[in-house]
């Protein structure tokens, strides 16, 4: 995740922080549990990221603020499944991003 995020100074602690240059922007989550539905051996991994655009915008450009929201949120859940005679192997993604701006 970090290696994502880095190119805009953005990075995940282990304490489930986001920051930007030091500053505290929002908060980034990494979850793993048994896909709903399915058998044990198969685990989704659900990778969380809640960003405070409007107080850290990414694009210092006048005027980009009125149209664009102030939280963004992007989930992407992996299902990963265990071969039973090697590693781990992603099967099937999905992603959801939203985005809001408080009425």
């Amino acid at each position: 995740m970090n290696d994502a995020l880095g190119s805009y100074g953005v990075s995940c602690g282990s304490n489930g922080t986001l920051t930007r240059k030091g500053t505290n922007v929002g908060t980034c989550t990494v979850a793993v549990a048994t896909c709903t539905g399915e058998a044990a051996s198969v685990r989704c991994v659900s990778v969380t990221i809640n960003y405070a655009y409007d107080d850290h915008p990414l694009l210092p450009v006048p005027g980009v603020g009125l149209i664009l929201p102030d939280r963004l949120r992007y989930t992407a859940v992996a299902r990963v499944v265990r071969c039973s005679a090697g590693p781990h192997r992603a099967v099937g993604a999905t992603v959801a991003t939203t985005a809001a701006r408080p009425p």
